[in-house]
């Protein structure tokens, strides 16, 4: 429990954090994250009925894709692999294809025991499922949490809930579900640090050897 201990100390930061950032949310953020699950949750049904697939499993079967996967391409491979093609076009790791088609010749309807050490998928998988108390925690996500642009190792499986938590309680407190506080949160991060600016970020942290949240 090693890694979870450094994490659990920086929970009230966390929600601190989160609480200044929400106060940052602009309307077209509110508008875009409130919208982002909605959406994704609709989508996998009009897909379960078009293609007579549990929807539970062509949420599993997204989610295996999603790590390191762009949203667009991340759509287009799943479709492609619930049509059952042999071949898909390229956005995603290899490995997370071949799992997300075992996933569907399985039927899985959960990720447990596909990932080894997934929880951000298999929460991905759940919010895909409309399950709203499921947090995805991502690099965005726990960026912001650490109020740390150049933060890139993100979270090990012990130290996830302690950040999901964080969204969850500051989620409730704010009148929000928590998968739709983390989508706002996320686009208000986006907005506030580009990926240009996290670079210029990343090398003036690199020119000074300075890392705020080395050896979490």
């Amino acid at each position: 429990m090693k890694n979870r201990s450094k994490f659990a100390p920086l929970a009230p930061s966390f929600r601190r954090n989160l609480r200044k950032l929400a106060r940052t949310i602009t309307d077209a953020d509110k508008r875009e994250g409130l919208a982002w699950y909605p959406l994704a949750v609709s989508g996998a049904r009009k897909w379960s009925e078009g293609l007579g697939i549990d929807a539970r499993t062509i949420a599993c079967v997204i989610a295996a894709i999603s790590p390191q996967c762009d949203w667009t391409s991340n759509l287009r491979i799943a479709l492609e692999v619930l049509a059952g093609q042999t071949i898909v076009t390229g956005g995603a790791l290899r490995r997370n294809v071949e799992i997300a088609r075992r996933v569907l010749a399985d039927g899985a309807v959960s990720l447990d025991g596909y990932f080894a050490n997934g929880p951000k998928v298999s929460a991905f998988s759940r919010n895909l499922m409309g399950d709203s108390d499921a947090v995805t925690v991502d690099t965005h996500a726990v960026q912001a949490v650490l109020n740390n642009p150049t933060y890139a190792r993100g979270v090990k499986p012990a130290q996830y809930p302690i950040v999901a938590d964080a969204y969850r309680t500051v989620a409730r407190e704010l009148g929000y579900r928590p998968c739709d506080f983390q989508a706002v949160i996320w686009c208000a991060w986006k907005r506030r640090h580009t990926t240009v600016a996290k670079r210029a970020a990343i090398a003036r942290a690199k020119r000074a050897g300075k890392d705020r949240n080395r050896g979490i």
